[in-house]
């Protein structure tokens, strides 16, 4: 029997919102606790949905983000991947027990001599159980992404152990490029965005235009909570069955019975399970939308933190405090919708002094030469952390050609990273200005600002909204024309690094554990060189 969809919406296809959390059954004072918490934890979220009953009970988008910017999801990509295969199967155009070898039989190799490469199914790929584990550290520029699957040594016969494995998802999108013969994008459009009243995302590629099928995914919070509702909903959403309702039942099941090398309950096609009612789709950083199926629930996270502890923390307050009948005549609070849209990322110091430099500085480049060994590790500087670029397949970086340009309470703050040049306006009064440009050939709003620090220090601030961290750039400008750049970022490099330490340390190996101990040490110290340029002219 099909599951009714609670879901309400309106007719731009956008979920209802309620007029006031407790009218959908959510109390507004555990959110604003919930948010506090968040907040003295330092844990830094960028915006907080909680849907509950079928309509949006609260909403948080944290200055400069906004409900209409999309948001790099990392794993949470896999969860669309994992979808992608759900419509194939059901069309007929691959099965959970099609061998890989079969679809991709370039990559089967002579030599191997186990035979496992033809024991590889679609669904070892699905659930983590390939018997592949490549590095996590794998250059992306590299146009061959499946050679990093197949090239890897085999750590299991497939089918028997769990390992969590980016190029296992990407090769499912290669497999769905060759039995489509469209992009993923293309091939969701139609089944999954368009009738979820999701826009075209961006999805970041390999150069052969093949989705990165565990990473790469640009969404809006609104999005990633209508497709884990529609999971709750049985697949269904308004009056239409979206998603198949066999496969949602499998997906949101545990698909690895005691295996202890999975974490929390278990874990089903791109869908983690928490608990036998509650499962989320969960990317690095902590993006998440956690699905409470009792309560109707859905509680939607996009943020920078290196940890999700503060973020499980906040739930249990939802869990605990949140969950109340709906009150039809509840009306908004006032104090409640100030605190929600007065909440800020950063706090941007705002010009003390306006520098006599300006005069003299305006106009004019700087140059500043290449490091050659952030060059050689493949990480040189960029606007975009390293954290937004290690897993593409360009590299954005080296910032050359810098200029800056005063007008009034504002700046233009001009650069060029490889073949890309931007420009973004700088507001000098402690507020951000939103500029589009173009990074590692894909697009973002910067929020951008400046502020004079002493008469030869200037701070510039970049926020790619759409990615994780701030760029923060120090310019101090010394004798001679020469000016010295010291790279920093919010949050600080430390903790974005501390987030790879798992990944690092499986790829060393228990008996090298010194070696991945001073490989992150050397990551910390390269990332943030200070590097020094002249003036052109």
């Amino acid at each position: 029997m099909l599951k009714t969809c609670s879901i309400k919406l309106n007719k731009d296809g956008s979920i209802v919102r309620a007029r006031a959390p407790e009218c959908a059954g959510i109390s507004s004072a555990a959110v604003l606790k919930m948010l506090a918490h968040l907040e003295q934890s330092g844990f830094q979220y960028h915006s907080l949905m909680i849907v509950r009953n079928g309509v949006v009970a609260a909403e948080c988008y944290r200055y400069p983000v906004t409900r209409t910017c999309a948001h790099t999801m990392y794993s949470v990509s896999k969860t669309f991947t994992g979808t992608a295969v759900g419509f194939a199967v059901s069309e007929g155009l691959i099965s959970l027990d099609t061998r890989v070898a079969d679809i991709l039989p370039e990559y089967r190799k002579k030599k191997e001599k186990n035979g496992y490469i033809d024991k590889m199914t679609v669904r070892h790929l699905l659930t983590m159980t390939s018997g592949k584990l490549p590095s996590p550290l794998l250059n992306k520029t590299q146009d061959d992404w499946l050679s990093h699957l197949f090239d890897a040594k085999w750590v299991s016969e497939p089918g028997t152990k769990f390992d969590y494995v980016n190029e296992n998802m990407y090769t499912l999108c290669a497999i769905l490029h060759r039995v489509t013969g469209m992009s993923v994008v293309d091939f969701l459009m139609p089944r999954l965005f368009e009738p979820l009243g999701i826009e075209r995302p961006v999805w970041e590629t390999d150069g052969h235009g093949v989705e990165a099928g565990g990473w790469g995914l640009f969404l809006k919070t609104e999005d990633i909570a209508k497709v884990m509702l529609c999971y709750h909903n049985g697949g269904r959403w308004g009056d239409k069955q979206v998603i198949d309702e066999e496969w949602v039942k499998q997906a949101t099941s545990n698909q690895h019975g005691d295996n202890p090398g999975v974490r929390e309950r278990g874990y089903g096609y791109g869908i983690w399970i928490k608990d036998e009612n509650e499962y989320y789709a969960g990317g690095m950083f902590c993006q998440m939308s956690y699905i409470f199926e009792k309560e109707d629930c859905a509680a939607v996270i996009t943020s920078c933190s290196p940890t999700d502890t503060p973020y499980y923390e906040a739930l249990e307050i939802l869990r605990n405090e949140g969950f109340i009948q709906p009150d039809a005549n509840a009306t908004a609070d006032e104090e409640f919708i100030k605190s929600i849209s007065e909440r800020k990322i950063d706090f941007i110091p705002k010009s003390a002094i306006r520098s006599k430099l300006e005069k003299s500085i305006s106009g004019r480049t700087v140059h500043f030469k290449k490091d050659k060994i952030l060059n050689a590790v493949g990480f040189p500087t960029g606007v975009l952390h390293l954290a937004a670029v290690y897993m593409s397949k360009y590299r954005a970086g080296n910032i050359d050609d810098v200029r800056f340009d005063f007008y009034g309470e504002d700046m233009r703050f001009s650069w060029r990273e490889g073949n890309e040049r931007n420009s973004v306006k700088c507001g000098m009064n402690g507020e951000y200005i939103n500029s589009r440009i173009v990074l590692a050939n894909t697009p973002y709003t910067a929020a951008s600002a400046a502020f004079w620090q002493d008469e030869r220090t200037l701070n510039v601030w970049i926020r790619p909204i759409e990615s994780l961290c701030c760029r923060k750039l120090k310019f101090t400008f010394e004798s001679g024309g020469t000016v010295k750049m010291e790279p920093a970022s919010s949050p600080d490099v430390s903790d974005i690094v501390a987030s790879v330490d798992g990944a690092i340390h499986s790829m060393f190996g228990e008996k090298l554990s010194f070696l991945a101990d001073k490989t992150l040490a050397e990551i910390k110290k390269l990332t943030q060189p200070v590097q020094k340029g002249k003036f052109r002219d």
